[in-house]
């Protein structure tokens, strides 16, 4: 028996330990109600809140994502990316396309009126590859952009701008240098680092076929050592998947049970590379429905008992009121590859969904109608997410636009398969971190 269920258009009722609440899934609101409340009682309740706080702007605007550089020095086994290098040769972002793309976010907030209500904006930019950190002076060069940026806005504005730049990295190169870096700057980087845990080896190898694991997890502890604020993604191929409590208990045995920790499904090797990205998830079809049912209870248990899985991700979605959109990508959020060229998100990187350079002094994003429009219609109310109660907070992890069209042929579709773990997980994420302490 499911403990939610539909009243009417984004308005439910939720049922949990003896207590009944209503959630409003846009902007995402509960409110605890009386048990013994009769359903018209509940409907004349629902008048008094349907029209408050119709509209939320997320807190993060236009955050971008930089391909910072082609270049890896691991050869994973699942990389949907070619080795990171996107199919191309190596490359390193120069510093005038890093200030472009600076440059437009900071405008972008300037002469925003949509951010009036605003009394703090954290303004973040995440550093990608290839392998981030093999570009090190490109990631010093953005870093000190965007503080440059937030000055600038802080003394134009009223509102308390505050820089977040996010590394990801696959924790293999912190040098003494970077480590003294990321040291100097704690207040305004968080530090993403891929560990597979138990299957780490089985899967990250270097570049000479080495196993990756020991230098990995000497870097994790460095980064614990110095109070770095990081997260830990841990990918789970399809042979893992139903021992993922063994692997997450293995993970905090090393880190501490408060890590925390993102967990990401496998969408598939590029076996022929022939554009500089295709995100075909050719071995999603092997993650059958047994085995996510069995995931999906499993990770909800390690929730329930305090493990630090999706949290922090689930915590700002439901902060932000929820996402009216299935998917931010275009709309305010893009991908600015190594030469400038601008995308949706890293997992459309193809001529067909280019909305321009950012070098190109008249860039703007919102012109490629067609492009954002395509991400504009893939809303709550198109889609089978409309009868479930977690329609506007399900996180990236379980619906991927990029999923759908290159994995089951279809932008709009919903994966039923992982529909079955999502709920179970954000049923746990929701009873965890809200309703048990109401």
């Amino acid at each position: 028996m499911e403990k939610w269920k539909k009243i009417c258009n984004k308005f439910f009722m939720y049922t949990y330990k003896n207590k009944n609440f209503i959630i409003k899934t846009y902007p995402f609101k509960i409110y605890e109600i009386d048990k013994k409340i009769k359903d018209d009682e509940i409907l004349k309740f629902i008048e008094t809140i349907k029209d408050k706080a119709v509209s939320i702007q997320p807190s993060i605007y236009y955050l971008p994502l930089f391909i910072g550089t082609t270049k890896c020095n691991f050869k994973c086994k699942y990389c949907y990316a070619h080795e990171g290098t996107y199919g191309e040769k190596t490359l390193f972002m120069d510093k005038k396309t890093i200030d472009n793309t600076v440059n437009f976010l900071v405008k972008k907030m300037e002469n925003s009126k949509s951010i009036i209500l605003k009394k703090e904006i954290e303004l973040g930019a995440v550093f990608f590859g290839g392998e981030s950190l093999l570009h090190f002076e490109g990631l010093k060069h953005l870093v000190k952009s965007m503080e440059e940026g937030i000055k600038h806005l802080n003394k134009k504005t009223k509102i308390k701008f505050k820089p977040l730049t996010i590394v990801n990295t696959n924790g293999s190169v912190f040098s003494h240098e970077i480590m003294d870096f990321l040291n100097d700057h704690r207040n305004n980087i968080e530090v993403v680092v891929s560990f597979d845990g138990l299957h780490h080896d089985k899967y990250r190898l270097s570049h000479n076929h080495k196993p990756t694991s020991k230098i990995v997890i000497n870097g994790i502890n460095a980064l614990r050592k110095n109070n770095i604020s990081f997260s830990i993604t841990c990918c789970i191929p399809q042979e893992e998947i139903e021992d993922v409590d063994e692997n997450i208990k293995y993970i905090t045995g090393l880190f501490g049970k408060n890590v925390k920790i993102n967990i990401s499904f496998i969408r598939g090797p590029i076996l022929n590379v022939k554009r500089k990205a295709v995100y075909p998830g050719i071995l999603e079809k092997q993650y059958t429905t047994k085995s996510l049912e069995i995931f999906g209870n499993k990770v909800a248990k390690l929730i329930h008992d305090g493990y630090k899985i999706y949290v922090n991700r689930f915590l700002n979605r439901v902060k932000e009121g929820g996402y009216l959109w299935r998917c931010p990508a275009s709309l305010y959020e893009f991908c600015v590859y190594t030469n400038g060229s601008v995308y949706p998100c890293h997992n459309f990187i193809d001529d067909e969904f280019k909305m321009g350079n950012i070098n190109d002094v008249n860039f703007n994003p919102s012109e490629n109608k067609e492009i954002v429009d395509k991400f504009k219609s893939r809303n709550i109310d198109n889609l089978k997410c409309k009868d479930c109660v977690f329609q506007t907070v399900c996180l990236s992890s379980f619906d991927c636009p990029s999923h759908s069209l290159y994995d089951l042929g279809d932008f709009y579709e919903i994966d039923e398969r992982t529909c079955i773990a999502a709920k179970k997980i954000m049923e746990a994420l929701l009873e965890k971190t809200y309703l048990e302490g109401v």
